[in-house]
């Protein structure tokens, strides 16, 4: 792009004067405002930095407490909805909500182990070993004491995953041009959802929380050229195409799962769904962001899908069979249970976030496709987290997708699920959009 480049830094709009910020006092939202201005945006390049520290009534939790997160999230566990607007109208433009469970997928299935353990770990404490990630993330006492407060808790700079900032064009702040600056808001995850510990029950946690210090946005702006700019004043009217993530959730609670979505999006590209127990969430005994297979209750019940297809208003699509898995369970190595689902299962599910071709790096492999169990029958004390998950590519072809304004995603599973244990589905849909911008305002086509 003919122009000059330059770096900016904004603080929240809406923060405190103690400049600490949590869930449990009263501040679950933080808004940045990035201005009306003749520039560009570069979505991918904008980050959301500050400290996070963890506490138990007040005190900094010690490693006897067991107090711990989903360690292939790290930070961005804190982070419940992201939600992207114009400034200027206040017209929304892409609000992905349960963005935890969004990223717990998406993250790890786009990255290899090197990478969750390397600069992914420096830059959002994510560790895929939940002792480690418990004892140098959650238990850092850095800042605990009064003489050594030049910073509390752990450093985080977070990029933040979504279809209009990770969109390969740069994104118009002008108020005649453009959307007329953003209006970005995070909202956060209740301490209950986020946090948990093993021993919740010994009554070892009182009173568990996060808290958010020296909050700040960071990210690169284009300058057009005089005479770029001198053209872009002159248009009456622009638009920019970008994909964007919505989130629908439900819930399953026999041996044959029959689930329908009204969509209402006109160019669908691919669904993926994961999966809790609904007990488990906002639960401070169990990790509320673990993807795990169907389950029952007890201690080793997984329920595998024994068959699963598609539709599209009744009709099978974009698989015109059903697809009956071969359920085959192996026990290795000695001492702990795995429980292998079907490989055709997961080539949809990968194809689903991006073509099956593609991928050259991924934390999915047969140990964690699937429920692990420590010697005590637990699956956050693994240390490979479950990476379950269910999705389809829509269309992997022309990539202009699917009308699903008038029509129902139907999902249809034979599972082996035979106990009382609700399970919950959060649905993530892919869609494309399209931005209009004209001097009458905003609008958002999709």
């Amino acid at each position: 792009m003919d122009g000059s480049l330059e770096h900016q830094e904004i603080q929240p709009s809406n923060v405190v004067s103690t400049g600490e910020v949590s869930f449990k006092n009263g501040n679950p939202v933080i808004q940045f405002i990035i201005g009306e201005q003749d520039k560009y945006l570069i979505g991918s390049s904008l980050r959301f930095c500050g400290d996070i520290q963890f506490k138990d009534n007040g005190n900094v939790p010690v490693s006897g407490s067991e107090l711990a997160v989903n360690s292939t999230l790290g930070a961005y566990g804190m982070i419940d909805q992201l939600s992207l607007s114009s400034q200027r109208s206040k017209q929304s433009i892409e609000s992905i909500r349960h963005y935890g469970r969004f990223l717990a997928t998406y993250l790890p299935t786009q990255s290899n182990i090197q990478e969750s353990m390397g600069h992914m770990n420096a830059v959002s404490n994510m560790m895929p070993n939940i002792e480690c990630e418990r004892l140098g993330f959650v238990n850092n006492a850095n800042g605990s004491a009064a003489a050594d407060r030049h910073s509390q808790g752990s450093p985080f700079c977070l990029n933040l995953p979504s279809g209009l900032l990770n969109s390969q064009q740069p994104i118009p702040l002008s108020a005649t041009w453009g959307v007329g600056g953003l209006l970005l808001e995070i909202r956060l995850t209740p301490d209950s959802q986020f946090l948990f510990a093993k021993n919740h029950a010994s009554g070892s946690l009182t009173e568990p929380q996060y808290t958010l210090r020296n909050l700040k946005l960071i990210y690169e702006c284009v300058n057009p050229s005089a005479d770029v700019l001198s053209r872009l004043k002159s248009q009456s009217g622009n638009t920019l195409e970008y994909n964007s993530v919505s989130s629908y959730y439900t819930s399953v609670n026999s041996t044959n799962a029959i689930v329908n979505f009204n969509l209402g999006i006109k160019n669908c590209l691919s669904a993926f769904f994961n999966i809790i127990p609904s007990s488990r969430l906002n639960n401070l005994a169990e990790d509320g962001f673990a993807t795990l297979p169907f389950v029952n209750s007890g201690t080793t019940g997984v329920a595998e899908i024994k068959q699963i297809n598609f539709t599209r208003n009744g009709v099978k699509f974009p698989l015109q069979y059903n697809i009956d898995t071969n359920v085959n369970p192996k026990f290795i190595p000695t001492g702990t249970s795995y429980f292998p689902e079907d490989p055709q299962v997961l080539r949809n599910a990968l194809d689903s976030l991006k073509p099956y071709s593609e991928y050259k790096k991924t934390q999915v492999s047969p140990t964690t496709y699937t429920r692990g169990l420590d010697t005590n029958s637990r699956d956050s004390a693994m240390p490979h987290q479950s990476l379950f998950f269910v999705g389809v590519n829509f269309d992997n072809i022309s990539n202009q997708g699917v009308d699903f304004t008038n029509s129902t995603l139907g999902i249809q599973m034979e599972l082996t699920l035979t106990t009382d244990n609700p399970q919950t589905l959060f649905l993530f849909v892919h869609n494309k959009n399209t931005l209009v911008f004209s001097p009458n305002g905003l609008q958002v086509v999709n």
